[in-house]
């Protein structure tokens, strides 16, 4: 019997010892609402948030067709760039005159067309380029260009021709054809004296 109570008591005592321990050992935290993933939003700011997803949904495919439309313009600047540049490096080419003895197709070269006449040789070199881009297929066909100074009293003038021509017939269909295109011209010697037709 003693040692029954002697084993009560110390059953006693052990459970006492294990709740004394569950009561000071830390609680678990509650999940806390304010913590977790869960988002509280009034009904007003969810309605909102719909109308604007039916919003986007109508804009969507417009939206898409200018980001299209972004990429198609950025390609076309790209080329544009390029043409350009392009065209800068004809004009630099076309600003430098060529040498008087380079300009004479052949020896028999008796008429050109007159389409301009300055008393600047840089507003004759923008001329020229001027014209090379508005008849660029009349520049297209190896023709000759003739730069030729004219020194009056003490001004001196830059004619500019174009073409090397054996007759004057020749150069009258052109110069007609360079009218019908608006640019004003006449046909005159290739050079300031006129030629004599070889024997």
């Amino acid at each position: 019997m003693v040692i029954k109570k002697e084993f009560i008591n110390t059953l006693f005592c052990i459970g006492f010892l294990l709740y004394l321990t569950a009561c000071s050992s830390p609680k678990k935290a509650q999940p806390n609402l304010a913590t977790s993933n869960t988002v509280l939003i009034s009904n007003t700011d969810l309605q909102a948030l719909k109308q604007s997803a039916k919003e986007w949904k109508t804009v969507e495919p417009k939206v898409n067709d200018l980001l299209e439309l972004e990429g198609q313009l950025s390609k076309l600047t790209t080329r544009l760039k390029a043409i350009d540049e392009t065209n800068v490096a004809q004009e630099n080419t076309a600003l430098t005159p060529p040498a008087t003895e380079s300009i004479l197709k052949s020896d028999l070269a008796f008429f050109a067309i007159q389409v301009a006449a300055f008393n600047s040789e840089a507003k004759l070199n923008t001329e020229l380029a001027n014209l090379k881009r508005k008849i660029p297929a009349f520049f297209n066909t190896n023709l000759a260009v003739n730069i030729e100074t004219k020194v009056i009293k003490t001004n001196t003038f830059y004619r500019l021709k174009l073409g090397a021509y054996k007759t004057s017939k020749q150069a009258t269909t052109d110069c007609e054809a360079l009218k019908r295109q608006k640019v004003s011209c006449f046909v005159t010697y290739y050079t300031q004296q006129k030629p004599q037709p070889p024997l």
